[in-house]
């Protein structure tokens, strides 16, 4: 099913009052899954949940939820960084939703939410994430440099671009 997104997939706002929990559980899974829980980023990482939607609300952010029936299934966060720039944050697809178009379907939607306000979409994604790597060279993400984060990769992508991808290829 790679490259495609199940059509049992619906993607909602995660914002919401009665989506919020789910969101911040999504993110808390997110962290769990990736950040070692005894360094200094472990007291980041709870005001950052707890802190949730914060600047990750429309019209400049989002928090978006993946949902199949009644489960989350991934999440995915835009945070503005400048008037013609938003950042993704915290792409997280829960183990048993993954290769199934989960990350696709909630990339799609940020590009389409994002398209109308910004120029470009950016990242950071660590090195060892390769299904992530390679998801974002595929949507059109292209690798920037220099890298101010040792072993992260930070990638980039022109929102004009996205407008004609992934829907038109």
């Amino acid at each position: 099913m790679r490259g495609e997104v199940d059509a049992s997939v619906r993607i909602e706002d995660g914002h919401t009052p009665n989506r919020l929990k789910l969101t911040r559980q999504l993110v808390s899974q997110y962290i769990d899954t990736w950040y070692d829980k005894d360094t200094s980023w472990s007291k980041l990482d709870v005001e950052f949940v707890e802190s949730l939607p914060g600047e990750c609300i429309p019209p400049r952010g989002a928090c978006l939820i993946a949902m199949v029936g009644d489960e989350g299934a991934g999440c995915v966060l835009l945070r503005p960084v400048d008037p013609l720039s938003v950042e993704v944050l915290k792409l997280y697809v829960h183990p048993g939703y993954r290769e199934t178009g989960v990350a696709r379907g909630l990339m799609e939607e940020a590009f389409r939410r994002a398209a109308s306000t910004y120029q470009t979409m950016q990242l950071q994604v660590h090195l060892s994430r390769l299904p992530a790597i390679s998801l974002y060279r595929s949507l059109g993400f292209v690798e920037q440099t220099p890298q101010d984060l040792p072993g992260y990769l930070e990638m980039r992508l022109s929102l004009a671009h996205s407008r004609e991808t992934p829907e038109t290829q």
